[in-house]
């Protein structure tokens, strides 16, 4: 009878020479794993991130399979992380990883297609037992650009997360994240949307009398064929391939309120032998092919861009801000126009006003001396005002030019008289009056 003994390095009985364990601070972690070795083995720790850690305790179970377990009492979260171990016995060793981890989290499913108009569904789930002290939320980014952040629906130890009528704007990353006030853990799954192709922009060229059309688009699954048309018959070999007429390119697209940088396509046609291309563009389409479905794309006049060797470089844009200038200038032309009209009739306005205002004040004055100088007539002596005598004097002093040096050296006597007398003035006897009828009749003659 002849005994044989294979004799071997120890090897962990799982499928990874890592371990996810399950911590919390100020809590011991309990480690445990299975080991085949021919001989005992022998264990030791060879990385610690400054958790307490504890002795190895080596079980023999039989037929040369050992249990082994320890533990790790990790303080805070600094420690928590990749531990290393060395398992060795007569023959060799390896080397295990033991990572804490606060709690685990996963989605399902972790790649996922979605057809366009269907709904997306993600689970999230947490290990932890307990989720009241723990948030959740999810995260939708598109080659490391975040985009937007969605709320899941919670119940117990998952969160749950529904897209309706997705389309190319919903492809990306969805991050599925679980806080606690200390630990963060999260887990992401990658979604992909299936679509016809999409139109991102047309433009047509015009580069040394040569006219070209482009169209970019996106298209996942990959197109199939483009065709280009004029007049609705087609002018091209069909496109099958990636090459000169059909090239990877990158196109933005906007979702949300963000631009993102996506893989994308162009293909273009060049047009022969065209006198006026800006007004035959208009007759050619392009239609591009996957198997989800078609685009067909048309190519409006005033979307062109000439490159006249180089200098002159115009655009659609370029000519709807020329049509916005030219009606600016327009505009401001007649708004001065305008302006300037409504100031002239006011200058004139304010003339005839003017004139006809100092006829009738000229009137008015007139008038009013005239019934001044008959109320004096009509009015007794004692009825006099100090008034009436001082506008008499002013207004006679205009006229001193034309009235007699004798009257006016009367009238002037008596004035002088009055004012010197302004505060006996409804005492005196008023003996000025004849002289005051001589002036005004004066006036009124000379009027």
């Amino acid at each position: 009878m002849i005994n044989i003994t294979v004799l071997y390095k120890p090897r962990v009985m799982s499928h990874s020479n890592t371990l996810e364990i399950e911590s919390d601070f100020e809590k011991p972690s309990f480690i445990s794993f299975t080991i085949a070795s021919g001989t005992k083995p022998n264990i030791s720790w060879t990385n610690i991130y400054g958790g307490k850690i504890g002795y190895w305790n080596v079980q023999d179970i039989g037929e040369e399979i050992f249990n082994v377990s320890s533990t790790i009492f990790p303080l805070e979260k600094s420690q928590l992380g990749q531990y290393s171990v060395r398992v060795l016995n007569n023959i060799g060793s390896i080397d295990l990883n033991i990572e804490l981890v606060g709690f685990k989290v996963n989605v399902f499913p972790s790649k996922h297609i979605c057809n366009v108009t269907n709904i997306i569904e993600l689970t999230c789930n947490v290990s932890q037992h307990i989720t009241s002290n723990l948030s959740n939320i999810w995260i939708h980014s598109y080659d490391g650009t975040e985009i937007r952040s969605l709320q899941g629906s919670i119940e117990k130890r998952s969160s749950k997360l529904q897209i309706p009528s997705c389309d190319y704007r919903d492809a990306g990353t969805y991050t599925c994240i679980w806080k606690s006030s200390t630990i963060v853990q999260s887990c992401s799954s990658t979604i992909h949307v299936q679509s016809h192709p999409v139109l991102i922009s047309v433009q047509t060229l015009i580069h040394n009398g040569k006219t070209t059309i482009k169209v970019r688009f996106v298209s996942f699954p990959p197109p199939l064929e483009v065709l280009w048309f004029y007049k609705d018959t087609i002018i091209s070999k069909p496109i099958l391939s990636v090459g000169k007429s059909l090239q990877k390119t990158g196109v933005k697209i906007q979702i949300k309120t963000n631009m993102i940088l996506v893989n994308g396509y162009v293909t273009s046609y060049q047009i022969k032998e065209t006198k006026s291309p800006a007004s035959a563009v208009e007759h050619y389409s392009c239609k591009v092919r996957n198997i989800i479905g078609n685009l067909d794309v048309s190519f409006p006049e005033l979307n062109i861009t000439r490159k006249e060797g180089l200098r002159n470089n115009t655009s659609k844009t370029a000519g709807v801000d020329g049509i916005i200038h030219w009606s600016i200038y327009v505009l401001s032309g007649v708004f001065f126009t305008v302006v300037v009209m409504i100031i002239t009739i006011s200058v004139l306005s304010d003339r005839e006003l003017l004139q006809k205002y100092a006829k009738q004040g000229g009137e008015n004055a007139i008038q009013s001396e005239q019934d001044i100088g008959s109320r004096n007539s009509r009015q007794p002596a004692t009825c006099h005002s100090y008034e009436d005598v001082d506008y008499h004097a002013i207004e006679w002093r205009n006229f001193i030019g034309e009235a007699s040096l004798p009257v006016n050296n009367a009238l002037t006597v008596k004035i002088d008289a009055s004012f010197e007398s302004r505060d006996s003035e409804k005492t005196s006897d008023c003996a000025y009056q004849s002289e005051n009828d001589v002036v005004t009749n004066s006036y009124l003659e000379l009027l």
